[in-house]
């Protein structure tokens, strides 16, 4: 149980620090996705790769971007780049199923 109430918390401050650092950039106050932001239980494997997918392709959809690894927020970005200061690395088998995680030359 402990495990459990220690992974929340992480991602609760990465939430937290996230909306710090938007909010400074964007000299901006407040909740950053307030109405707009919905938390669900991600049921099952198959679910999360959607979930990931669905999440790391919006700054492409929003043109912010022309690939998911570009965007400076994204799960992909940090994950290339090896910065785990906030949430783990990810189990070696998410490498296969997400290919977006490797580096586009490799």
């Amino acid at each position: 149980m402990g495990n459990a109430v220690g992974k929340w918390g992480r991602r609760l401050i990465l939430l937290a620090v996230f909306a710090q650092r938007f909010n400074r950039m964007f000299k901006q106050i407040g909740h950053v996705w307030y109405d707009r932001f919905k938390s669900k239980i991600i049921q099952d494997f198959r679910q999360f790769l959607q979930t990931f997918n669905y999440i790391s392709l919006n700054p492409v959809k929003a043109g912010l971007c022309q690939e998911s690894g570009e965007y400076p927020f994204s799960g992909i970005k940090f994950i290339r780049e090896k910065i785990h200061d906030l949430l783990d690395p990810p189990d070696n088998y998410l490498y296969l199923v997400i290919p977006e995680l490797h580096y586009p030359d490799n």
